[in-house]
């Protein structure tokens, strides 16, 4: 089975200590154009699809049965991407991507890191996400994408910025993941370095023998 990598982002590396490191892809798509909250959410899908697409020679299936009773593997999930995207959010709700560098004084942004595992149909994505949001408001300044982490954690930015992180995973189904799953926290450096710490736990549960995929549909923006 043919394993493929991708990793995007479009707001630079993360320069904070214990983030992963993502470079430039020579085949980088733009991020999407989504404007909506509610484009940036995962979708489940139908037993049906999920069949078709992971396991079609399954049998005994009743029409109570779920996506879960496909007992779908992390192993059968073959493609991989990490994202970062940033979006300015308008006063009236919208998103709009930002690129490169943004003036900040009084707005609002969302920031995205997502490590997705999937299979591709055509150019859907069904599998899992593993999600940080970062939700801050900017009082004054200006933000410099490339630099994005090592901006917001800097302590003469620390009053400029004020936010929260908070941490989802999407598809998987596995009990200790509760226990993976951080209440949301103000956002500071320190914070930060924590979340992508649950972050490498719970990619450690994609495989982990107690696991079943239960595949979304996942968002192409987020």
């Amino acid at each position: 089975m043919k394993t493929k990598h991708r990793f995007y982002t479009g707001a630079g590396a993360l320069l904070l200590a214990g983030a992963p490191v993502l470079t430039w892809a020579a085949n980088a798509a733009p991020a999407q154009q989504c404007t909506t909250q509610a484009a940036l959410q995962n979708q489940s899908i139908k037993v049906d699809e999920a069949k078709a697409l992971f396991v079609p020679k399954a049998q005994n299936l009743t029409s109570t049965s779920t996506t879960k009773d496909l007992l779908i593997s992390g192993d059968q999930l073959n493609e991989f991407e990490a994202t970062l995207t940033t979006y300015e959010v308008k006063a009236d709700g919208t998103l709009k991507v930002l690129t490169n560098s943004a003036s900040a004084e009084g707005q609002d942004f969302l920031t995205i890191y997502s490590f997705k595992q999937y299979r591709s149909d055509g150019s859907n994505k069904y599998g899992i996400s593993i999600r940080l949001d970062i939700t801050y408001h900017s009082s004054s300044g200006a933000i410099s994408l490339p630099n994005l982490f090592g901006f917001l954690s800097a302590g003469g930015n620390t009053s400029k910025f004020q936010g929260t992180l908070s941490l989802s995973a999407h598809g998987l189904v596995n009990s200790k993941i509760a226990a993976l799953l951080p209440v949301p926290a103000k956002l500071d450096d320190s914070a930060a370095a924590q979340y992508f710490s649950y972050m490498g736990a719970l990619k450690g549960l994609i495989t982990d023998k107690d696991t079943t995929i239960d595949p979304v549909l996942l968002s192409p923006c987020a």
